[in-house]
């Protein structure tokens, strides 16, 4: 017989898997040597301590003692191997790397995994495959009652800035231990808060040891509440791990910071483009790029009041990275909403802040509103600049003073029926009014009384032959009116124009013009 491979349970070897052929020598030869058992099946003792409560771990399998690797070796397990021995164990010490001496024989189990409250190391889960250790990796334990640390359920912050943030630790069996940040998401964080009586308004969920590295005992994973519960550990929860202390998970509590679903931009070069950063759950945080589009930043800038048109998407942190939360993930708009949060999104997120999305977006163009031009409505014979002294019409360059205002010049009734009040007659209009310029003194009036500034009056019909002749005197203001079938001599003086309004009235077809004279 060649290659025998038994199982144990077989009443005889030829019952066994072997081959009938072989390629051995007889320095090959088998044998056995029979001997009693050496232990109770699945029993175990310490070794090498200084008293009967601390030692090297070993473990009765098959009949014979072997020690066990320290791979996965903690408290948990340490708890219940001196459980099993009927010693102390709330507070047990757990030692690796051979600490009471490296044993010989076997090595019998590796990758111990318990959850603590086991009454056996044998109903904890193991590998009997120990292919991978060496008896330098020999486990041992220190047997310790004491008093707890802490009352079960119980939870605090640690390492934060103040008393409403830090690293989540919750107590099991008096003992402290972090919690791993596996599916840690808002509604965990708004439990954590509320068993502790801080505000929910701003909570954050926070992961990847934001608050520092714990130590000790890792005590539970996976953690899903709803945020409805009294208790963390009233959510669901897995009590095995496969995690490391770089991934304790943390809150923030406080008031909300901000309105849900407002958006900002921030750290662009103007108001109109930056990082996306959102308000959920009253906190503000940024928007990881998956999935991020020209649609997600169209309602963005539609959102701030911005024009959409031509809305660019950008991704991979370009206006910097964020720091806080990532609040969403997975954004897909379908560039219609009023507000970001109305698109499909993620509020868990697989991302870092070298993701953070950004957007730019175009001003809106508002059209400048054109003043419409004033009416004309003619006031008769009230206060115009002719009426005042001023010979002639009034223009910005001889007579300024006879502007209001509003930029339109003082007229009589002559001026604004003859069209001769103002050079820009026909964009602003020349009207008669009641705002009486304030009259000016006789002294100031007389330069501009020089027969040298009157503007000539445009003549405005044709024949047939009525002819008037304005001769004024520099020495007398009288007026007297002679007429012929075709020409009229006025002297004229300050009522000139009106009475030439009369002259006008009785005549339609007369011919009018004025001959300036001394």
């Amino acid at each position: 017989m060649d290659d025998v491979q038994c199982t144990g349970d077989e009443d005889a070897l030829i019952n066994c898997t072997y081959n009938s052929e072989h390629n051995c020598v007889h320095a090959e030869d088998a044998g056995v040597q029979c001997l009693e058992s050496e232990c109770e099946e699945e029993s175990i003792r310490l070794v090498g301590g200084s008293n009967e409560t601390e030692g090297r771990v070993e473990v009765c399998l098959g009949g014979r003692w072997g020690t066990v690797c320290d791979d996965l070796w903690g408290v948990s397990d340490a708890k219940v191997a001196c459980r099993q021995l009927g010693y102390p164990y709330t507070g047990a010490v757990a030692y690796s790397f051979a600490y009471y001496g490296q044993g010989n024989g076997p090595i019998l189990l590796d990758n111990v995994q318990c959850i603590g409250n086991e009454n056996s190391l044998f109903e904890c889960s193991y590998d009997p495959d120990t292919s991978d250790c060496t008896h330098f990796e020999d486990a041992g334990v220190m047997c310790l009652e004491s008093e707890p640390e802490c009352n079960h359920t119980d939870i605090r912050l640690v390492n934060g800035n103040n008393y409403t943030e830090g690293r989540v630790e919750v107590c099991l069996d008096g003992v402290w231990g972090t919690v791993c940040d596996d599916f840690w998401t808002l509604p965990d964080a708004i439990v954590v808060c509320n068993q502790l009586g801080y505000p929910t308004g701003g909570v954050q969920a926070l992961k990847q040891a934001y608050f520092g590295q714990g130590s000790g005992p890792i005590h539970i994973d996976d953690v899903l509440c709803d945020g409805n519960e009294t208790l963390l550990l009233d959510c669901d929860y897995n009590p095995d791990h496969n995690c490391a202390h770089f991934e304790d998970a943390g809150v923030v509590c406080g008031e909300a910071q901000c309105t849900e679903g407002d958006v900002r931009l921030v750290d662009g070069s103007t108001i109109y483009e930056g990082r996306v950063e959102v308000c959920y759950s009253g906190v503000w945080g940024t928007v990881c790029d998956d999935f991020w589009g020209t649609l997600d930043a169209a309602v963005v800038c539609n959102q701030l009041g911005f024009s959409s048109e031509g809305a660019l998407a950008f991704s991979q942190a370009y206006f910097g990275a964020g720091s806080g939360p990532i609040n969403i993930d997975d954004v897909q708009c379908g560039g219609e909403e009023s507000n970001l949060l109305q698109c499909n999104f993620n509020p868990t997120h697989n991302c870092f802040h070298s993701e953070d999305s950004g957007v730019r977006c175009q001003s809106l163009v508002t059209p400048t509103a054109v003043p419409l031009a004033p009416t004309p409505t003619p006031i008769l014979n009230t206060g115009s600049c002719v009426d005042q002294g001023y010979n002639g019409c009034c223009d910005s360059a001889n007579y300024s003073s006879c502007f209001g205002d509003d930029g339109i010049c003082y007229c009589n009734q002559a001026c604004y029926l003859f069209g001769d009040c103002c050079n820009d007659i026909q964009s602003i209009g020349c009207y008669a009014t009641a705002n009486s310029p304030t009259p000016t003194t006789t002294s100031s009036l007389t330069p501009q009384f020089s027969t040298t500034l009157y503007p000539t009056m445009l003549t405005i019909m044709p024949s047939p032959t009525m002819t008037f002749t304005e001769t004024t005197s520099t020495s007398s203001f009288s007026s007297t009116i002679s007429t012929s079938s075709s020409v009229v001599t006025i002297s004229s003086a300050s009522t000139t124009m009106s009475t030439l309004s009369t002259i006008m009235s009785a005549s339609s077809s007369a011919t009018v013009s004025t001959i300036a004279s001394t």
